[in-house]
């Protein structure tokens, strides 16, 4: 729904701050954003990993990611067939994958990254980010 896709991109806009990001994370919303990664409606989903790519910056908001369980759905948000989603799900990896238990995880992305560096500039350069960041 709109409203909810309003909710998710204030709570971005929030995180852009350092300390919004934890204000974000103390507020408990990774949970929620997490669930919303599973929507039915794209433009939420499209917010969700904007958002928690946002959040991802901090080690707070990675650890939470992962205590989620979310790192296999972001996984399979590489297969989705709207650009924005993939382009938001790389760069969560980028941030989550920073993190040593999440790159050993995101190891078996790095296939799909190389094919994903053939759809268009901005998606080969934020794979090959993503491939840097998980086989560094």
């Amino acid at each position: 729904s709109k409203i909810k896709e309003l909710a998710i991109l204030n709570l971005g806009y929030i995180s852009f701050q350092l300390d919004g990001k934890y204000a974000v994370i103390k507020g408990k919303s990774i949970p929620l954003l997490c669930q919303a990664l599973h929507d039915e409606v794209t433009e939420v989903r499209i917010a969700a990993t904007k958002t928690l790519a946002s959040l991802a910056n901090v080690k707070k908001g990675k650890i939470e990611i992962m205590e989620e369980k979310a790192m296999e759905k972001i996984f399979e948000l590489l297969s989705e067939s709207e650009p924005k989603i993939i382009l938001n799900a790389i760069q969560l990896i980028s941030n989550v994958a920073e993190h040593p238990e999440a790159r050993e995880f995101y190891k078996k992305a790095l296939p799909k990254l190389e094919e994903l560096k053939s759809n268009g500039e901005l998606i080969k350069r934020f794979a090959q980010i993503a491939i840097d960041v998980i086989t560094w």
